[in-house]
């Protein structure tokens, strides 16, 4: 699940630096957009994509995802600043929790927005999953 798709580096009189090479991506980067301004105990995603590849990375911040494969939870996965990017592959169901007030989550999509990938209904899910 975690790779190294970002090298962070530091230094303690100047800042921070992450670095991806895009070439080393699992896909071709067709969409970037970012979430910021966390409402205290909001939770978003609830859903999951058809086709749809994404990397989350985490800039500022924390933030909580919980994936899930069918009705099997596969795990939860705390991202903090400099954390090792996440990829999501289509058919997992991610709810995005606990987030900081400053978190900055930044997503690389597979693909430009398409409505009919998405699935947000939980039933809808375990249906098109065959559970």
């Amino acid at each position: 699940m975690h790779n190294s798709w970002v090298d962070y580096h530091t230094d303690p009189e100047t800042a921070d630096l992450g670095v991806s090479e895009f070439f080393n991506l699992p896909f071709d980067v067709k969409r970037i957009y970012w979430i910021t301004d966390f409402k205290q105990g909001a939770i978003r995603g609830l859903h999951a994509h058809k086709k749809l590849y994404q990397i989350f990375i985490v800039l500022s911040g924390s933030i909580t995802i919980q994936l899930f494969e069918g009705d099997k939870k596969r795990e939860d996965v705390k991202l903090s600043k400099n954390s090792q990017p996440i990829l999501i592959k289509p058919g997992v169901w991610r709810v995005m929790t606990d987030a900081s007030p400053d978190a900055v989550l930044l997503v690389m999509a597979s693909e430009k927005y398409d409505e009919s990938d998405y699935i947000r209904n939980w039933d809808e899910y375990l249906e098109w999953c065959g559970n």
